[in-house]
């Protein structure tokens, strides 16, 4: 039972993680094809282009962040399945780096 559990969380999170990665890969496409078509550099820095290309990467950054925590968990899932360590305290220590990426305290 605790192996199906492990299998369908890290089986979500695989999924989160690809659609996440389709979502930053979109979006940079929409910021490159967004940005304004200047031939000077004084029109490139102006207040509004900087505010939109630091708005677009934080949010991507978010986004980049976001697939980091969700690879953790299906890394330390997929190990909390397929092995079979000697102690329990093994066990304890994958289990809390679970808790911790999910928290994303980490």
């Amino acid at each position: 039972m605790i192996f199906l559990l492990l299998m369908a969380g890290a089986t979500v999170n695989a999924i989160q993680c690809v659609f996440v990665g389709g979502a930053v890969f979109v979006g940079f496409v929409f910021f490159l094809v967004g940005l304004p078509q200047s031939k000077s550099l004084k029109k490139w820095f102006t207040l509004d282009t900087i505010k939109f290309t630091l708005t677009v990467f934080f949010t991507l950054l978010t986004l980049i962040m976001y697939m980091v925590i969700t690879y953790g968990n299906v890394r330390t899932g997929g190990t909390l399945a397929f092995s079979r360590p000697n102690s329990t305290d093994a066990y304890m220590t994958q289990a809390k780096n679970l808790v911790l990426w999910g928290a994303g305290i980490r």
